[in-house]
C-alpha cells in the first residue's frame, strides 16, 4: 500500500497507512507517522539474496463519531493515548491492547492496559443533553438519546417528560422539538453532527413558558468531554509515580451501538424489506414501518418481527452477536401463512456502509525559526483544519464532507524544504 494511504471500515471509521515525512534539512532527517511498526525489508526464510515485498503498518484514526479519544497523558511511549473503537455495550478497544470498560449502573470508567486498571473516571459521556432557557419556567434540563439513525438523524426524549421529542437531522442540522407532535422550539441549521446551541422558542411556546415574550433554550451535549485519573499501577507503570490526568473525548454525542444501516432482501412474498436503521447495539427498526423490527439475542439468534408475531429467524451465530449480516432468514409458519401465501421464503440481511462524519485527516508539523521541522504530531481527524502560524504547519491527508463524499488529498510520502 501507499504511504498515507486511507481506508475506510463498515462503520465509518478510518484508517491509514503508516508514512514518512521526509525532511532536507542541512543533514537530512525523516519522521514516521502512524502505527509502531517499521516498514523496513526483512530477508525471506534466513536468504540474504531475497527479500520480501515492502508492507507498511497501518493506524485507526477514527471517524465513526462513535469512539473515544484518549489524549494529554503521561510522555511515556506505552501510554496507550488514542481512539478507542466500541466493540460491544460498554466495551471499547484501543493502542497497544489497552480497552475501555464502562459500568452501566454506576456509569464509572476504567481503562486497563491488558495487565491491570491504570486509570479511572466516572460519568455518561455521549448521548445526553442539558437546556437552561433564558426566560420564563419551562421545565426541562435533561434528555436522552432515543433513537439514532445513520444518514438521517437522532431523537432524544426529555427526562421526566413524556410526550416530548428532540429530533436532530444529520443532513441539514436544523433541531426541532415537539410534544406529541406539537412543535414548540427550533435551531435551524448548524452542526450536522451536534444538536448543541441555541434553539428557539416558537409563539406558543412564548405564551405557555414566559408569558408571550421570546425566550431561547441553551443546549449543551453533556459530558463530551470527561477526565480520568491514574491508578497506583498506572502512576508506577506510566508516570515514575507520580499522580496523572488525561483527557477522555467522545468523538460526537452519537451512541456508541452500530451506526450502519442494514437492508433486508426477501427471496419472496410480501414481508417489508429495505433498509433498517439501528435503535441499539442489537435492534434494528425499518426506516418505512417502524412496526417492523430486528432483533438479536445473547446467543446470535435473529427475530424478525411485523410488530404481531415472529415472521422469521436466523439461527444462533455467537460471531454476530451485534450484526444481521451471515445465514439465512427463515420464515416461521406465522410468515409463511402472512407474507408467503402459505409457501416457504428466507430473506438475506447485509450491511451497509457507514461513512465518517465531516471533518479532515491532518498531520502537525512542529518548524523552528528556521522552518526546519522539530517535530510530527498525528493524523488527527477533526471538523476543521488548525490554523497555520510561524512555528505550526498543517498538512491535509484525507477529508470528508460528512455526506458520504470521502476524498483522498494526499498519498506517498511528504518531502519538506525548508
Amino acid at each position: 500500500m501507499s504511504q498515507f494511504q486511507v481506508f475506510l471500515d463498515a462503520s465509518g471509521n478510518l484508517t491509514m497507512a503508516a508514512g514518512v515525512v521526509h525532511c532536507l534539512h542541512g543533514t537530512t532527517s525523516y519522521f514516521e507517522v502512524g502505527d509502531d511498526s517499521q516498514a523496513v525489508l526483512p530477508r525471506a526464510g534466513g536468504d540474504t539474496t531475497v527479500q520480501r515485498e515492502v508492507s507498511a503498518g497501518a493506524s485507526f484514526h477514527g471517524g465513526s463519531g462513535r469512539n473515544y479519544i484518549v489524549k494529554n497523558g503521561p510522555a511515556h511511549p506505552d501510554f496507550p493515548a488514542g481512539y478507542f473503537a466500541p466493540r460491544g455495550p460498554d466495551d471499547w478497544r484501543g493502542p497497544k491492547g489497552a480497552f475501555i470498560t464502562k459500568d452501566p449502573g454506576t456509569g464509572d470508567l476504567a481503562l486497563n492496559d491488558g495487565t491491570d486498571v491504570l486509570a479511572t473516571g466516572s460519568g455518561s459521556i455521549g448521548g445526553s443533553l442539558t437546556g437552561v432557557p433564558s426566560a420564563g419556567t419551562f421545565p426541562i434540563t435533561a434528555w436522552a438519546i432515543d433513537g439514532y439513525y445513520s444518514g438521517f438523524g437522532a431523537y432524544y426524549q426529555a427526562v421526566g417528560y413524556p410526550g416530548w421529542v428532540a429530533f436532530h437531522s444529520f443532513t441539514t442540522g436544523d433541531v426541532q422539538v415537539d410534544f406529541y407532535g406539537d412543535p414548540r422550539l427550533f435551531r435551524t441549521g448548524g452542526s450536522t453532527t451536534d444538536p448543541s446551541g441555541v434553539w428557539v422558542a416558537n409563539a406558543q411556546s412564548e405564551i405557555d413558558w414566559n408569558g408571550g415574550s421570546p425566550w431561547t433554550y441553551t443546549v449543551a451535549a453533556a459530558g463530551l468531554t470527561g477526565t480520568m485519573s491514574g491508578t497506583t499501577y498506572g502512576e508506577d507503570t506510566y508516570n515514575g509515580g507520580a499522580p496523572f490526568t488525561f483527557d477522555l473525548e467522545a468523538e460526537s454525542d452519537m451512541p456508541a451501538w452500530p451506526n450502519a444501516a442494514v437492508t433486508i432482501t426477501p427471496y419472496s412474498g410480501t414481508a417489508q424489506g429495505g433498509p433498517y436503521l439501528p435503535t441499539g447495539w442489537q435492534s434494528w427498526q425499518s426506516s418505512v414501518d417502524d412496526s417492523w423490527t430486528v432483533t438479536i439475542d445473547g446467543t446470535g439468534t435473529g427475530e424478525w418481527s411485523d410488530g404481531l408475531d415472529i415472521v422469521a429467524t436466523r439461527a444462533a451465530d455467537p460471531d454476530r452477536l451485534y450484526d444481521p449480516d451471515g445465514g439465512l432468514w427463515v420464515a416461521t409458519a406465522y410468515g409463511e401463512a402472512t407474507y408467503g401465501s402459505g409457501d416457504p421464503w428466507a430473506a438475506e440481511a447485509v450491511r451497509t456502509l457507514a461513512t465518517p462524519m465531516g471533518g479532515k485527516l491532518y498531520l502537525e508539523l512542529t518548524v523552528n525559526g528556521s522552518n526546519e521541522v522539530t517535530a510530527v504530531e498525528g493524523p488527527f481527524f477533526a471538523p476543521l483544519l488548525p490554523a497555520n502560524t510561524s512555528t505550526l504547519k498543517v498538512f491535509l491527508i484525507a477529508e470528508s464532507d460528512g455526506a458520504g463524499n470521502i476524498r483522498q488529498v494526499w498519498e506517498g510520502p511528504i518531502n519538506w524544504i525548508p
